[in-house]
């Protein structure tokens, strides 16, 4: 995981993260079918169907690929398809806490396969009114009212 970005953040707003992940080697199929984001407690997932994931070229499952329940982002990846080595960038929203941030304020990502966790990564989080130490930029394509 490369790092970790985000537009600006306020106690009680949604914000837009995005987090890429640097891949430096082809991945064949049937090694790779899910990947989890983890936010800290209090931050939550929100809209999936705001969720992208660049370049195009990533095989996502075709139905519902991004799935979220409470401080938990799942994406699915179509397992059938390989995908080329490169940094491919995890777009998404969250909705802040109201008053504070915890004191683990850690966000975690895991590729799995078959359920079998194959890597983890932790890192740090934002604190509030910290700028992005990256741009965020924004999905291609993506209209620009889509992430207020």
């Amino acid at each position: 995981v490369q790092s970790l970005a985000w537009s600006e953040v306020l106690p009680a707003t949604t914000s837009r993260v995005r987090i890429s992940i640097f891949f430096t080697k082809m991945i064949d199929a049937n090694m790779l079918d899910e990947i989890k984001i983890a936010s800290p407690d209090g931050v939550m997932f929100s809209d999936p169907n705001s969720a992208a994931v660049q370049p195009d070229k990533f095989p996502l499952l075709a139905q519902q690929p991004f799935t979220a329940a409470g401080n938990m982002l799942t994406i699915g990846v179509d397992s059938s398809q390989f995908f080329e080595a490169g940094i491919y960038e995890i777009f998404f929203e969250v909705k802040n806490p109201s008053k504070r941030l915890p004191n683990d304020n850690t966000w975690m990502t895991a590729l799995l396969f078959d359920q079998q966790l194959l890597f983890t990564h932790v890192q740090p989080g934002y604190a509030f009114g910290e700028p992005s130490p990256f741009v965020i930029g924004m999905p291609f394509g993506t209209e620009a009212d889509a992430f207020p």
